[in-house]
C-alpha cells in the first residue's frame, strides 16, 4: 500500500477521536465537501478538530516511517487561514468535493505550504522569500533513475494517455506512473492541467502497486488505449471515487461510448494484463517509491505541485539529453487526445 496513502488512513484515524470529543457524538464528515461545510462558517475551534487530528496524524506516521512530510507549514498559522485554504481547495477541484476528507486537507496543505528544501525546512509558500536560492532543491537533488532501464521502457510505448503539446521537448516532457487506486494520484491529476496549460508534454503509465483491484482498471485503461471514444481520457479522470476495479473501468468506457463488445474485444486482444505488470515491474526498477511518481529527464520523484514541478525544469543544467527525441516522438498513443480539455 502507498505509504502516504496509508497515512492518510491512519490520519483519519487519529483524526476520529477529537472529532468525536468536539462535534455531535455521530458525526464525522465523510469526504472533503462535507468537510468543506463543515468548517466553512465555524467561528470557534472546536470544528477544525478534524483536521488538527489528520494533520497530526500524517505527522507522526512521517516521523514514525521516517519518511519526508507531504508539506511544510509553519506552527503559527491560523486556524481562519487553513479553513480558507481547504475550502478553496474543495471549491476549486471538485474531485476532492467527493474524496475521503484527509485528501482535501493533504492537498490544501500541499498546495499552500510546500516543502521546498531538501531538508524539508518549513518555508513560506512564496518561493521568492527564500533567502537563498541555493536553498532550494534542486533538479540535481532528485533522484536518478536506471537510464538503461528508462530506455528500454519508454521504447516499448505503454503509455494509455498523452496530453499537452505533443511536440514540446524533452526537458517538458513528465512520464507518471499512476495506481487508479492511489488517492494522492488524483491530487497530480488536477495539478497536470497546469502543466498542460504551460505547454507540458505528459505520458500516463498504468500501474497496479496499491491493491489487486488496480490490475482489472489498469487493464482496461491500458486496452482501449487507441479507442477513438473519450474511454481513455475518462478512464484516468474517474479513477477516484470508490474502488477502481475492472467493473468500474468498463462502466466507465460503456458512458464513454464504447460498447461491452469493444471493450471485451479490446482487452482480449492486447494482452494489457502483461503490459500493467510491466509497467509495475519498470516503476519498482526504477526507483520509484510513492505513487505517484514521474520521470522528466533522467531523474524521479513524488512530488505533485505544479508550480513546484516547472521551478524544478528550470534548474535542469544542463539540458537533459538521454532520451532520444525520436523514440518519445514516436508514440503514437491518442492523437485525439492531445491538449484534451
Amino acid at each position: 500500500m502507498n505509504k502516504f496513502k496509508c497515512g492518510l488512513l491512519v490520519a483519519a484515524a487519529l483524526s476520529a477521536s477529537s472529532a468525536f470529543a468536539q462535534q455531535e457524538p455521530n458525526y464525522l464528515p465523510a469526504n472533503g465537501q462535507e468537510l468543506a461545510d463543515l468548517i466553512r462558517d465555524c467561528t470557534t475551534s472546536d470544528c477544525m478538530s478534524y483536521v488538527s487530528g489528520v494533520i497530526n496524524g500524517i505527522n507522526t506516521y512521517a516521523y514514525l516511517t521516517e519518511i519526508p512530510t507531504p508539506f511544510c507549514a509553519e506552527p503559527t498559522i491560523s486556524s481562519e487561514v487553513i479553513r480558507s485554504a481547504i475550502v478553496g481547495v474543495v471549491q476549486d477541484t471538485p474531485r476532492l468535493g467527493r474524496a475521503t476528507p484527509p485528501a482535501a486537507i493533504l492537498t490544501a496543505f500541499s498546495r499552500n505550504w510546500p516543502c521546498s528544501t531538501s531538508s524539508a525546512e518549513a518555508v513560506s509558500n512564496n518561493i521568492d522569500s527564500v533567502d537563498q536560492a541555493e536553498d532550494l532543491i534542486t533538479y540535481s537533488d532528485l533522484d536518478k533513475v536506471n537510464m538503461e532501464a528508462l530506455l528500454d521502457f519508454v521504447s516499448k510505448q505503454t503509455s494509455v494517455l498523452e496530453l499537452g503539446n505533443k511536440d514540446a521537448p524533452l526537458e517538458k516532457t513528465l512520464h507518471v506512473f499512476d495506481d487508479p487506486n492511489c488517492e494522492y494520484c488524483n491530487v497530480l491529476t488536477d495539478e497536470l492541467e497546469v502543466l498542460e496549460d504551460n505547454d507540458w508534454r505528459i505520458l500516463i503509465y498504468p500501474i497496479a502497486t496499491v491493491s489487486e483491484a488496480s490490475k482489472g482498471y489498469a487493464a482496461v485503461q491500458y486496452a482501449v488505449r487507441q479507442s477513438e471514444t473519450g474511454a481513455p481520457l475518462a478512464l484516468y479522470m474517474n479513477a477516484d471515487d470508490g474502488v477502481n476495479d475492472i467493473s468500474k473501468a468498463m462502466q466507465v468506457a460503456q458512458d464513454a461510448g464504447m460498447n461491452p463488445s469493444e471493450i471485451l474485444q479490446a482487452v482480449a486482444s492486447t494482452n494489457p494484463y502483461a503490459a500493467i505488470e510491466e509497467n509495475t515491474e519498470t516503476f519498482k526498477a526504477l526507483g520509484a517509491t510513492t505513487e505517484p511518481s514521474w520521470i522528466l529527464g533522467d531523474r524521479i520523484s513524488g512530488i505533485v505541485d505544479a508550480a513546484e514541478i516547472m521551478r524544478l525544469q528550470t534548474t535542469m543544467t544542463p539540458k537533459v539529453e538521454a532520451l532520444p527525441e525520436d523514440d518519445i516522438a514516436s508514440q503514437d498513443v491518442r492523437p485525439g487526445l492531445v491538449g484534451a480539455e
